[in-house]
């Protein structure tokens, strides 16, 4: 009886979980189309200052958005629902929409980044969003540890294979972290 009012409550707990989400996805939405209307002039000519500020309000939305999709996918996945929309995709133009969204996390920061990707690496069969979802992660990860240093993204292509690699002289994982990081 116990287990059948645990399970009962976790399935609530992702009910909840996915309907939360759905709704918090709405707004989310409409801030970034605003602040982004706004910062393209729509209400008149804005001071440096202003786009800035507007830019960090569609920076922030977006972020929230990227979380809230990150509980609906581990709701999909906790139900068997998670789907890949598998496809071609420009590797280097996934790490770019990736480094323009995470540009505002390293202003200021004492952290040189650089891209190796060559022109002529292959499309890779991914996901387009599912990979700059991961790419956004590491990538956010590397910017959050490394206080100071480098970040270097490169991807080499052998065989069937193209190997991303996002190399950082972060803090690093713990050896206990490790064990669990991709479970």
């Amino acid at each position: 009886e116990k287990n059948s009012q645990l399970e009962e409550a976790d399935r609530l707990k992702d009910t909840f979980l996915a309907n939360t989400s759905h709704e918090l996805r709405t707004p989310l939405n409409g801030i970034v189309g605003i602040s982004e209307t706004l910062s393209a002039g729509a209400a008149g000519e804005l001071t440096e200052r202003q786009r800035s500020q507007l830019q960090l309000i569609t920076f922030s939305a977006r972020k929230l958005s990227r979380l809230v999709d990150d509980l609906l996918d581990l709701y999909r996945i906790r139900q068997g629902r998670m789907r890949l929309d598998m496809h071609p995709v420009d590797l280097s133009n996934s790490v770019r929409n990736v480094l323009q969204l995470s540009e505002p996390l390293m202003r200021g920061e004492p952290v040189t980044l650089r891209v190796d990707i060559d022109k002529d690496t292959p499309l890779v069969m991914a996901d387009p969003v599912r990979l700059e979802q991961i790419l956004h992660n590491l990538v956010g990860n590397a910017i959050k540890y490394t206080e100071a240093g480098s970040i270097h993204i490169f991807a080499e292509a052998n065989a069937d294979w193209v190997n991303v690699s996002i190399v950082d002289t972060g803090v690093g994982i713990s050896p206990e972290d490790l064990d669990r990081m991709f479970k």
